[in-house]
Parts: structure tokens; sequence; C-alpha cells
């Protein structure tokens, strides 16, 4: 163990100072188990595990009522409709369920306790998140902006350039989100009823 001089003892307490005040407003607790003169930060257990079947099939009646939605809010389709085109919607692009190539679909889950979906498409250079939704009750608590950052992590680890999503005209919120996470708008899709 290397022995350190005052100077640097002096050094590692003047800057550690704002990190152990941090911890005491926002619950942030120094590593106990260090052994090198600076702070480490406790790491949260990953947020984003595959799917389960069970799962699929909850995420599944999310994901057909919210499309729905969609379709009619934006695209004027009539509730019958809509119902009708997010089921194909989902059984043409994911024909195997969570089996199916090219297709990620993850569970977010905090403290053992699911919080939401995701659901992406990913080829060499980009990943497009078809879906995300994090679950009304558990909205607000900053696991939409968490699971973005672990996913983010994950595709650069990968070698993926970029990532891409569609927000919805009417999702001010999810805008948000995506926004604070750094996604840049780059266009938009429009429409004309006939």
């Amino acid at each position: 163990m290397h022995d350190f001089s005052a100077r640097e003892r002096l050094a590692t307490v003047f800057f550690a100072q704002p990190v152990l005040n941090a911890a005491k407003i926002g619950g942030i607790s120094p590593s106990e188990t260090a052994n090198y003169p600076y702070l480490s930060l406790k790491k949260e257990a990953p947020m984003l595990r595959t799917m389960t079947p069970t799962e699929f099939d909850q995420w599944a009646i999310y994901f057909v009522a919210d499309y729905a939605e969609d379709l009619q809010a934006n695209y004027g389709y009539t509730a019958e409709r809509a119902q009708a085109e997010a089921r194909h919607a989902l059984t043409s692009v994911l024909p195997h369920g969570i089996a199916t190539a090219h297709q990620q679909l993850l569970t977010l889950e905090q403290a053992g306790t699911v919080v939401g979906f995701l659901w992406y498409q990913q080829n060499e250079t980009n990943a497009f998140i078809m879906d995300f939704m994090v679950l009304p009750h558990c909205r607000g608590q900053g696991h939409g902006r968490r699971a973005l950052a672990e996913l983010e992590a994950q595709l650069r680890a990968a070698g993926v350039a970029e990532m891409r999503l569609r927000v919805a005209a009417d999702n001010p919120r999810a805008r948000h989100l995506y926004e604070a996470c750094d996604f840049q708008l780059t266009g938009y899709n429009m429409s004309k009823r006939l």
C-alpha cells in the first residue's frame, strides 16, 4: 500500500469534502471498502434486462393500447381501426415475440420491481427505439433517464454510433425526457387526411 504524504492526505480531504456533503443531501455514500484515498460511489444494479415471455404478454397489452391511442389522436383513426392496426403492427414486426431477430425487448427493473419496458431495433451503426414506456405510477422518479443512459452505454460499448426514435407530437413529457437526454430534433412526421 502506498504511503501518502501529509500534502496528499490534505488534498484528498479537501477534494473529498464536497462529495461527502453531497452524500448528506443526496444519499450518496462512499464505498467503505476503498483502499485508496479517493471516494467511489456505490454502483446501482443494472436496470435493463431481457424481457420474459410473461412480461412480453403484459407489455403487448400496453403497447397495443398506447399505439392505438396514438393512431386515434394523431391520425384520426376510429377506435376499432386503431386497435386493429396496433395489433397488426405488433404481430407483423414481432412475429416471434421476444425471439424475433434484430429486436431487443427489455424490461426496466428497479429494486426487483418492474417499472417499464423498452423495445429497440439495432443494426451495425444505429439503434431505433421502437417503444419506450415507464409505467404511469413509476413516472417522475428518474427511471426513464436512467434507462436511456444505461442503453446508451451498452450501445456505445457495442460500437453503435447513433440512437434514434420517434415521439408523438401530443407527448410533451416524452419529448422533454429525450431532449434532456441530448436527443436532437431531426425532422417532423407530417400527414394530411384526404
